[in-house]
């Protein structure tokens, strides 16, 4: 299948449309078995990776019609991956590698032999240093397996680039979504790193965290990473929601959304129901009857909602419920 411009514009098209109608992580598995069908290839390994001095670290990855055990058997080789080499001294081009070419190692040898792979190219996302970054590589297997095109490796190249961009965009179109307050959505492992958002991060949070830098998030966040659901760090005036993504090409991905908190955010849990219930209406007596507590203990609760969000009275407090939500 020739990947002339055409194919390039529809695939952009494609992608487009495609963005309204996934998430990031659902995003990039349409977009990865895109790519694969326009380029007619067997198997494909992707996910996130850094450029360190003098490796590629991946990060989190995910292999399409591969043993699972693919990964794991990448890292016993990598440090013999040409292709890993070849990225390190030009990341903005595409590398490819030949089971049959003449620069070998015993390590690349070992890995097309065990999985069948003849030719295979990797592209990976132009980052700044310290930024993870997406990388798809792609296998052709078989004897009489095609070389790579300058067409094939320029449309490899250029797709993982809008797509990642694409990614971004979504995840970030995502706290949007459900908060007006300013924040910054991420997508996370346990371990604390950020595979997109972090850059967002930095920047809307630099008062918090001015030396930050790279995708590994400051302690507080590393923290939050390794839980399910909110966290309020009053100290830092920090709400943060952690979902755990279930069912996706990538596991062990969570999605993090880290916002300033609101008036409403230092309350209880039951001093945000019975702060709604004020909201609605309802005196401190209804209060009382509605949750089964007595009324010397709902105005108590009352008393410390308006100490908590600094008004002082049933009018700004239902203003300030309604406002958040």
């Amino acid at each position: 299948m020739a990947v002339g411009i055409s194919t390039f514009s529809n695939f952009i098209g494609e992608l487009r449309d495609a963005s309204s109608e996934h998430d990031s992580l659902s995003l990039i598995d349409w977009g990865v078995n895109r790519l694969l069908d326009h380029l007619e290839v067997d198997a494909a390994w992707c996910g996130w990776a850094e450029i360190a001095p003098d490796e590629v670290v991946v990060h989190c990855s995910s292999a399409s019609n591969l043993p699972q055990d693919y990964s794991s058997f990448w890292e016993t080789i990598s440090a013999e991956d040409l292709l890993a080499r070849a990225i390190l001294r030009r990341p903005a081009s595409v590398a490819t590698y030949a089971r049959r070419g003449r620069l070998q190692t015993d390590g690349m040898v070992a890995l097309a032999d065990r999985y069948h792979l003849t030719r295979m190219a990797t592209a990976m996302e132009q980052r700044p240093p310290g930024r993870t970054a997406f990388f798809l590589s792609v296998y052709r297997g078989g004897g009489h397996a095609p070389d790579w095109m300058a067409e094939e490796t320029e449309f490899l190249a250029c797709g993982v680039d809008h797509l990642a961009a694409a990614a971004r965009t979504r995840q970030r179109g995502a706290l949007e979504a459900v908060s007006d307050r300013d924040g910054v959505d991420l997508l996370t492992d346990e371990s604390g790193r950020a595979f997109i958002g972090g850059a967002a991060l930095s920047s809307a949070f630099a008062d918090l965290w001015p030396e930050a830098r790279g995708d590994v998030l400051p302690a507080p966040l590393k923290s939050a990473a390794r839980l399910s659901g909110r966290t309020v760090f009053g100290d830092l005036g920090l709400v943060v929601d952690v979902k755990p993504l279930a069912g996706q090409r990538f596991s062990g991905l969570s999605s993090m959304s880290v916002r300033r908190a609101g008036a409403l955010d230092c309350l209880t849990a039951r001093e945000l129901q019975i702060a709604r219930e004020i909201a609605r209406g309802a005196t401190h007596k209804l209060v009382a009857r509605d949750l089964g507590i007595s009324p010397a203990t709902a105005r108590n609760h009352i008393q410390s909602i308006y100490r908590k969000t600094g008004v002082d009275n049933r009018v700004a407090l239902a203003r300030m419920v309604l406002a958040g939500g």
